[in-house]
């Protein structure tokens, strides 16, 4: 027979003739007892005890040690799969290079956070950190995805696949004619009135409004500036945010999608209409082109929304610059100058330096720790938050415009100051990095320091997060300190803990 225990472990049993329930291992009988496991003198759960051996129910352990399991197979058999943590670390394979893939951000999708950001207002904000991881995904994916499948719809001159219906309720037209703009043939269409809506429906419109939803349809809003704009979505993507617009909880992706039709409303002129399975590369190149667009005078990157930490007692007002948005940001503009060879992306990613010269308490994002260490905080708040998965992320950015600096790229003084802004940093991350070594996790940041509170202790994915950064760094920097670090951290993500005195 079997006996489950907590409703996840089992025991095998085995009768015996005496009436007993025991086990068969080297021919002992045991018999198997509940008892109750009284825990800290506070409550008790119920257990079973074989002999001296006490089994204690793994949905209790699961909770009491925050560890992570369930039951799978292996070789065909039944196995309890016990984990001690629940992320992943993603060790890199080759040395870290501005021309390549960003770190291992081929492995995320953060497009249902692009543009408009939730985290923190559910009224939506833009949110700089996320357009910039946006484009350092697709640009990662560009290297390690194969080439995408790709259908020309409509160029012009005729149309690839199919033929276009032009509705009579709508008195509808359309034509290819040359257009000098362009210097090429594109589609003309004209509408009037619009048509019923049916199915799902995803609309880009020529409006201000950033996103409405109206029951199955989504609208977007793509300006009302009358030239020609380079348009990229993903309609599964725009789709699911959409429905999930002002809600807490992501929608549910509805299954078999596929375009049923595309539809022109109004006028217009159309060239290059097109339908593939990705656009890595245009993606990239979108959130470059918004992050040259809306840099500011400073050079950065405002965010326009209130940022509450540790239960409001730091709080920043919106329009405060992160440290990690800058380093982003720079990171996707030197590519984009190493991609293309245009100067305005190196110049703004060059600009983007300048808050990290202006202390938190001035509306930059650079501190010090102890009035010593400079540290470039991913959350400039007054006191210092010490984020360190930021600070890293801010490195990285001052790595590749220091490295794309050169050559003629970017003035001498904008090159010693991305230079010297890195090295500062590296030098404070060195002496700074134990600090964030709880002996069997890390912490996310030093506000137990700042604040005099409990430590805001990491969750196992900001935990790899750290670990992944460390190993990536082991590859541009070869002190010791990354990787024996990196190493220890590991261990502890396997159950493994500093040692007691």
């Amino acid at each position: 027979m079997k006996w489950a225990v907590g409703g996840l472990v089992t025991v095998k049993l085995l009768a015996e003739n005496n009436g007993g329930i025991g086990t068969g291992i080297k021919g002992k009988a045991h018999l198997v007892q509940e008892i109750k496991c009284v825990i800290n003198d506070d409550y008790a759960v119920p257990c079973r005890k074989e002999g001296s051996e006490v089994f204690v129910p793994f949905s209790f352990l699961r909770k009491y040690f925050e560890v992570y399991g369930k039951i799978a197979y292996r070789d065909g058999k039944e196995v309890l799969d016990w984990q001690h943590s629940y992320s992943k670390v993603m060790a890199p394979n080759a040395m870290y290079h501005t021309a390549g893939p960003f770190l291992w951000f081929e492995n995320y999708n953060v497009a249902v956070r692009v543009p408009i950001s939730t985290q923190w207002d559910p009224k939506g904000h833009f949110y700089p950190v996320q357009i910039a991881q946006f484009g350092l995904s697709h640009f990662s994916k560009n290297f390690t995805e194969p080439p995408p499948s790709v259908a020309l719809l409509e160029n012009g001159v005729r149309s690839q696949h199919g033929s276009w219906v032009a509705s009579s309720r709508l008195k509808a037209s359309y034509s290819r004619l040359r257009d000098d703009e362009t210097e090429g043939h594109v589609f003309e269409f004209r509408t009037s009135a619009p048509d019923k809506p049916s199915l799902y429906g995803v609309h880009y419109i020529m409006t201000d409004t950033h996103l409405a939803v109206d029951d199955h349809d989504v609208y977007y809003g793509i300006g009302t500036q009358r030239s020609w704009m380079h348009l990229t979505r993903d309609l599964a993507v725009d789709l699911v945010k959409g429905l999930s617009f002002g809600q807490r909880k992501m929608a549910a992706r509805p299954r078999n999608l596929r375009v049923h039709s595309i539809v022109f409303r109004g006028y217009g002129l159309v060239d290059n209409l097109t339908l593939t399975t990705s656009a890595h590369e245009a993606h990239f190149f979108d959130a470059a082109e918004w992050l040259v667009r809306h840099q500011d005078d400073t050079g950065g990157w405002p965010i326009q929304v209130t940022r509450r930490l540790s239960n409001g007692m730091l709080e920043l007002e919106p329009g405060w610059y992160s440290a990690m948005a800058q380093g982003q940001a720079m990171s996707v503009l030197t590519r984009a100058y190493l991609t293309t060879g245009q100067r305005r992306y190196l110049d703004a990613a060059l600009r983007a330096t300048a808050p990290f010269k202006v202390r938190a308490e001035t509306h930059g994002v650079m501190t010090t720790f102890l009035g010593k260490f400079v540290w470039y905080e991913e959350y400039p708040t007054v006191p210092s938050s010490f984020v360190l998965n930021g600070f890293i992320y801010s490195l990285f950015g001052l790595y590749d415009a220091k490295s794309t600096c050169g050559d003629g790229a970017g003035s001498l003084e904008q090159c010693r100051d991305a230079e010297k802004l890195f090295l500062d940093g590296m030098v404070s991350l060195k002496r700074m990095l134990p600090l964030f070594d709880t002996g069997s996790g890390t912490a996310y940041d030093l506000r137990h320091f700042s604040l005099g509170i409990a430590p805001n202790l990491a969750r196992w994915d900001y935990h790899t997060t750290h670990i992944n950064q460390l190993l990536y760094l082991a590859t541009i920097d070869d002190d010791p300190i990354f990787k024996t670090t990196a190493d220890r951290w590991i261990q502890y993500m396997k159950g493994f803990r500093a040692p007691h005195n």
